[in-house]
């Protein structure tokens, strides 16, 4: 049974591990888009997005966001929103509109239950 899952592990680790040590400074927006095609799991997307996040050279991940966070994929939608949260946590600056576009779009995804405070 270990021999059967080895090779996913191996990928795993090695998926994991050039998320760690990539120079988020050489990334392109055509390496990030094939790259984001072999994640398969939330945490590798995870790390993957905030490795883009940290990239100070250049402003693809705008493009990567509207790419991503629209993508039919699970694991590349995934990265998407998480590439939104690492770059909101690092305070980037985003126009009003595209932030609003973005929260729109959120909202359209979900139910958003209204609470009148009398019935708490």
């Amino acid at each position: 049974m270990i021999l059967a899952i080895l090779p996913i592990i191996r990928h795993w680790h090695y998926s994991a591990l050039a998320t760690l040590i990539a120079d988020p400074q050489k990334m392109t927006l055509e390496l990030a888009n094939k790259w984001v095609g072999d994640i398969y799991y939330y945490q590798l997307a995870d790390m993957f997005a905030g490795m883009i996040a940290q990239s100070k050279n250049n402003r693809f991940w705008d493009k990567l966001l509207d790419d991503w966070i629209n993508s039919p994929d699970e694991f590349v939608k995934q990265s998407g929103y998480s590439l939104l949260a690492s770059l909101l946590k690092n305070k980037t600056d985003f126009s009003d509109k595209k932030l609003k576009d973005i929260i729109k779009k959120i909202e359209s995804k979900f139910t958003i239950l209204q609470i009148e405070p009398s019935t708490l």
